[in-house]
């Protein structure tokens, strides 16, 4: 489960002001990657059949994978935008 979820649905991790912010923050944070989504459908970056709610749980999920392989912050973010970018085949 998203962590964001989770501390949504258990009141007692955050106080109402802070899960109004954080609240506020996931909204941006997808409209930003839905405008992404979007723009990169329209100049034929990204394949137009995938749903963007797909994508988007795709992004979402791939950057919370913890780092425990123990490769720098830089490289794992690499490693990241990679396979999001290029996928796993050789």
């Amino acid at each position: 489960m998203d962590i964001s979820v989770e501390i949504l649905q258990n009141p007692d991790l955050l106080d109402q002001d802070k899960r109004e912010k954080l609240e506020q923050m996931i909204g941006k944070i997808n409209k930003e990657i839905q405008y992404f989504i979007e723009h990169g459908k329209k100049v034929g970056k990204l394949k137009a059949y995938i749903p963007d709610l797909l994508l988007i749980n795709l992004i979402t999920r791939s950057i919370t994978i913890p780092n425990v392989f123990g490769v720098s912050e830089k490289e794992w973010k690499q490693i990241i935008t990679d396979i999001l970018c290029n996928g796993i085949l050789a």
